[in-house]
């Protein structure tokens, strides 16, 4: 499975639709193993993919299954909530307007738990 976490990650940029195929199948058997931090990375992964096709929606939902996960765990939230930020003033550059201000409000929060930990 750690060969599968790195693997997409090469190829997001040359071949997105391979990156995509292998994330899912990293998802699939870290579900099957019931291996929590291989499927929150999984969640990542295919999340980060998604961002650099523009497909927030699923940027978005990916990112939001890795934050629940890290919760569940007391895992690193930090991380989720400034994916998802980054996923907001993402939006912000397709003109969606008051989002650059939702994702400025985000990462300082995220900065303010980092300094508490």
């Amino acid at each position: 499975m750690k060969s599968l976490s790195t693997l997409p990650w090469a190829t997001a940029e040359s071949d997105p639709v391979y990156a995509r195929s292998t994330g899912e199948e990293l998802l699939t058997l870290a579900r099957k193993e019931n291996n929590t931090p291989y499927i929150a990375s999984a969640f990542d992964l295919l999340g980060n993919i998604a961002l650099e096709q523009s497909d927030y929606t699923e940027a978005t939902r990916h990112f939001e299954e890795r934050l629940a996960i890290e919760r569940e765990r007391d895992g690193d939230i930090v991380t989720g909530l400034v994916k998802l930020s980054h996923v907001a003033f993402k939006q912000g550059d397709s003109n969606r307007v008051g989002e650059y201000e939702a994702a400025y409000k985000d990462y300082l929060y995220c900065l303010e738990i980092a300094k508490n930990m």
